[in-house]
């Protein structure tokens, strides 16, 4: 794996959708990111810029990247860990492209997740191409959210002993910019 201590984020949602488009636009070509039409995998550098540099106050650290390559296709996988001093919050993309044999079986983990011991899972709705869900231990303020955005993209966030101010990862998840993400499906 590789490291990087560059600076990306995520565009922010503003404005009318006419607005949002242009922004949306305009952010592909700022940072460098893939047309929509085009669907390789992305770059390292260019999934970087959609892990949230911030969750609420805490920071996240330099984030780590790598890639692959397997049966003809290749993907890409980014995490970023984040500086919280009583417990550890880890976000992780991975881009499949277009493997569509590595998708179907994260979207049954998905529809039946296994909840361990004190966890309590729940579907989250109200995403537009995405579907997730949650696996929260509250006693503990520890869990799991595994989402997965238009047939592609594969976001894990992992959580451990987080603080008071958490109620569950859904918060985190919402810090991603899903819906630039689900600009760029799947050709399959």
């Amino acid at each position: 794996m590789n490291f990087s201590c560059e600076k990306h984020s995520a565009p922010e949602n503003k404005g009318s959708s006419t607005d949002q488009e242009k922004i949306d636009e305009e952010s592909i070509r700022n940072q460098g990111m893939k047309d929509p039409q085009t669907s390789d995998a992305f770059k390292p550098e260019e999934l970087q810029s959609y892990l949230p540099d911030v969750i609420k106050s805490y920071r996240g650290l330099p984030a780590s990247t790598g890639t692959g390559f397997r049966e003809g296709y290749s993907w890409t996988q980014v995490t970023r860990s984040y500086t919280i001093p009583t417990g550890d919050l880890r976000i992780t993309i991975t881009d499949y492209a277009d493997i569509g044999d590595f998708i179907q079986p994260k979207i049954q983990q998905i529809n039946k997740p296994l909840a361990e011991e004190g966890e309590t899972t729940r579907q989250i709705s109200g995403l537009k191409d995405a579907i997730s869900y949650e696996a929260w231990n509250l006693s503990k303020k520890s869990g799991r959210l595994e989402a997965l955005v238009a047939k592609r993209f594969y976001i894990e966030i992992i959580a451990t002993n987080l603080p008071a101010e958490f109620s569950g990862l859904e918060e985190v998840l919402k810090a991603i910019n899903l819906e630039l993400l689900a600009k760029f499906p799947a050709k399959k």
